[in-house]
């Protein structure tokens, strides 16, 4: 395992360098130890296919002090047991007609009077995505 500096407020721990299914149950239950141990400073940990990002407050603690508690942590990683998680479906659409999960269209559809049902209003997804297109693209928003 590496551990790396990520600026002034970040420790990242490198479990491997390739996306692995065993490395990434790893990280997973490295990520629910720390999670766990409540250390003090930490404000985030962000756990990714081979490694894990933890966040933590340079008030309360240091690089040098969190690191050598996280070293210690990621030697009671097993073989990545842990118990498991949820799955989470996310309906998505690429092109063509907008069939589940269209929920932007949910408001207008129910202001319509529809039910909310979004597959009668399906003529006015472009007017939407007109909006959100316009609305993101306001000088404002590029600060």
């Amino acid at each position: 395992m590496k551990i790396k500096a990520v600026g002034d407020r970040g420790v990242l721990l490198e479990l491997g360098d390739t996306i692995d299914e065993t490395v990434n149950r790893q990280v997973m239950e490295l990520n629910q130890i720390i999670m766990a141990a409540s250390i003090e400073g930490i404000t985030e940990s962000v756990p990714a296919f081979c490694s894990v990002l933890v966040c933590y407050d340079p008030l309360i603690t240091d690089y040098n002090l969190l690191s050598g508690r996280l070293e210690k942590l990621s030697k009671t990683v097993t073989s990545g047991n842990m118990s498991g998680g949820r799955l989470v479906e996310i309906p998505v659409c690429y092109g063509g007609r907008v069939r589940t999960g269209s929920f932007l269209c949910g408001r207008a559809c129910r202001e319509k009077g529809t039910g909310g049902n979004p597959h009668s209003q399906q003529q006015r997804l472009p007017d939407l995505y007109a909006w959100f297109s316009t609305w993101f693209s306001l000088p404002w928003r590029a600060g």
